[in-house]
């Protein structure tokens, strides 16, 4: 058993004012339906006197109670396939005891066809309107899809593949709106970031480097730029650094220059 759903108030107008409607045209097929099933009963189970009276009761009573039950179910939120069965099943014999009875006490082939039809017409509303008030349940609880959006037909002849991609897409992911459906293919997937390396040497400032060493006094000011550059005091990292780049400098002097010089601090708060 599912959960109670609740239906908005305007759906409840509309199916009250569907039912009602309904019940004035049932009330002209019954009393069409009622003199089939006389004369079905007449004519066909030979009955007489007030015995003419059970096959319209039987039918028509089993009718209107397996069709209550249907309505029941539908506004609880239960199933209603058993009692939509049964209604369907007491409309058949309806309609079939009206188109015998009619043959049978001489009528057109016409007037029986009509008498069966109206009591098929009859059920065909009935369900209607319960799958209206149906419907509006799940939609109310969004148990139900949305509608798929509608392209135009030149869309469809001049876009085909962009429209066939926008139908797929709004069938996936439950989308209403053609614009919508459109605007998912349009997009383009944002490239991610790339992953930053750090700026290359410029090779002037190796050259500047290496003729600031050449002169003289000029390797304490290398000692110092090489330390700045690659953000570290120590003198075996800062001579290798030199070294790689034409510059030899003896160790020891690395690091009486940068015993001398404040140490940087790195992103743990340390010195380097």
């Amino acid at each position: 058993m599912t959960p109670h759903l609740s239906v908005p108030r305007r759906v409840r107008i509309a199916a009250g004012v569907a039912i009602i409607s309904f019940a004035a045209v049932l009330a002209a097929i019954e009393a069409m339906a009622l003199r089939g099933q006389v004369d079905f009963s007449r004519q066909v189970l030979h009955l007489n006197g007030y015995w003419l009276a059970i096959p319209p009761v039987a039918l028509e009573g089993g009718t209107l109670a397996a069709a209550t039950l249907t309505l029941w179910a539908v506004l609880a939120g239960d199933s209603a396939a058993l009692s939509r069965l049964m209604t369907a099943i007491c409309i058949a014999a309806a309609a079939y005891a009206n188109y015998r009875g009619a043959q049978h006490a001489g009528r057109p082939t016409l007037a029986a066809e009509y008498l069966a039809g109206a009591s098929v017409l009859a059920y065909l509303m009935w369900h209607t309107i319960l799958t209206r008030i149906r419907h509006a349940e799940l939609r109310s609880a969004d148990a139900i899809e949305d509608p798929l959006p509608r392209f135009r037909l030149l869309r469809w002849l001049l876009a085909f593949n962009e429209t066939r991609q926008a139908f797929t897409i709004a069938v996936r992911e439950n989308l209403t709106r053609p614009r919508d459906a459109l605007s998912r293919i349009h997009e383009t997937p944002a490239l991610p970031p790339a992953a930053e390396t750090p700026p290359a040497e410029h090779p002037d400032a190796v050259d500047d480097l290496v003729a600031l060493a050449a002169e003289r006094g000029g390797k304490r000011l290398a000692i110092e730029k090489a330390a700045q550059i690659i953000s570290s005091h120590e003198p075996a990292r800062v001579q290798q650094w030199l070294s790689k780049r034409g510059i030899d400098i003896d160790l020891s002097y690395v690091s009486r220059t940068l015993k001398d010089q404040p140490q940087a601090i790195n992103g743990n708060g340390q010195h380097s």
